[in-house]
């Protein structure tokens, strides 16, 4: 039976994605585009460190941009803000392409990119209000310290701020204009676990509450997996996957480990419920619900086929990521 399930993890992971194909939620993806590059080429020196990449951010989502440290994550961000002109291809910002030296379109996003900048001498507070003078726009300095955790330190001269608080202000600074999109590059650096989740609520809150499209980078895959709606996976400058994060995780499984396992099988024959067989001779269905599979339990016992264990397993973004870059050099949890 050689559907989703009649292989293992990593076979399952290279046949629906392939090790090296780029695919695209077409009739998703397309749909509300709020940032586009198209077939970007970017070479510094004689090394093309970006090759023929394009990704589409949708319209008040959270597009999380995953790689391993040099992949060039930092380096497109860059090319969005206009910091490096790329050697061939476009950014496109709502369909509209961005003219090389037009910088108008900068009004509309926000960045936090590599390092917070700021000035050390200054106050969190005096920051903010600087750059809102700077930018020539009203700014609510009080409102962005709250939203930030920064409220208590606000008068507190930066250059005192950990590193924790540094970024925190780092991402203040990036919300000075009120910008649709916000490009956050490793924004959790730093932070302790309280931390780490005030940021994901904070980042989850600029989309679905805020309208705020983000595009954000991490070290830390689990992060990404609880605030994406969208990944883009990019390896050596390529683009390895761009789609919805459910259709790159996919649907659990509900894994049995029999005794005997073609007892198993011909219970689930008669029944007419798919399976399949795993490499270590457990039994993969798709999982549903917990009623039905506890039925689908019950039924095997009942007929006299016991059971050893049954378990629910889900494919993490860990496991794709593995599988299309063939690289450890990013973290399921932390640094």
């Amino acid at each position: 039976m050689m559907d989703f399930y009649s292989r293992s993890l990593n076979n399952e992971l290279r046949g629906q994605y392939g090790r090296f194909e780029v695919l695209k939620e077409r009739g998703k993806m397309d749909r509300g585009t709020k940032l586009h590059l198209n077939h970007v080429t970017q070479i510094l020196g004689k090394t093309e460190v970006i090759k023929d990449l394009s990704i589409t951010v949708p319209t008040s989502k959270v597009y999380g941009f995953l790689g391993r440290n040099g992949a060039g994550k930092s380096t497109v961000m860059k090319i969005i803000l206009g910091l490096l002109r790329p050697d061939t291809g476009t950014v496109e910002l709502e369909g509209r392409p961005v003219a090389g030296g037009d910088t108008s379109y900068l009004s509309h996003i926000g960045s936090l990119i590599e390092e917070p900048s700021f000035y050390p001498n200054l106050t969190g507070a005096e920051n903010i209000s600087y750059l809102g003078k700077l930018r020539g726009v009203k700014t609510n300095t009080s409102h962005i310290l709250e939203m930030v955790g920064l409220s208590n330190h606000g008068k507190r001269k930066a250059g005192e701020y950990s590193l924790g608080m540094k970024q925190r202000l780092g991402i203040a600074l990036a919300l000075v204009g009120d910008p649709d999109i916000l490009l956050l590059d490793e924004p959790t650096n730093g932070l302790d676990p309280d931390g780490i989740r005030e940021i994901r609520e904070l980042i989850l809150r600029f989309s679905r509450e805020m309208g705020k499209t983000v595009v954000v980078s991490s070290h830390i895959l689990s992060e990404i997996e609880q605030v994406a709606d969208v990944v883009g996976i990019i390896h050596e400058g390529s683009l390895r996957y761009e789609g919805e994060l459910s259709s790159l995780i996919g649907a659990p499984s509900l894994v049995i480990d029999a005794l005997n396992s073609s007892e198993v099988e011909q219970v689930l024959d008669r029944r007419g419920i798919p399976y399949s067989i795993l490499d270590d001779g457990k039994i993969r269905l798709r999982y549903q619900d917990r009623e039905l599979s506890s039925q689908i339990i019950t039924s095997i016992v009942t007929e006299g086929s016991p059971i050893a264990s049954a378990t629910i397993q889900s494919h993490t973004l860990e496991d794709a990521f593995l599988t299309m870059t063939g690289s450890a050099d990013i973290e399921g949890a932390g640094r």
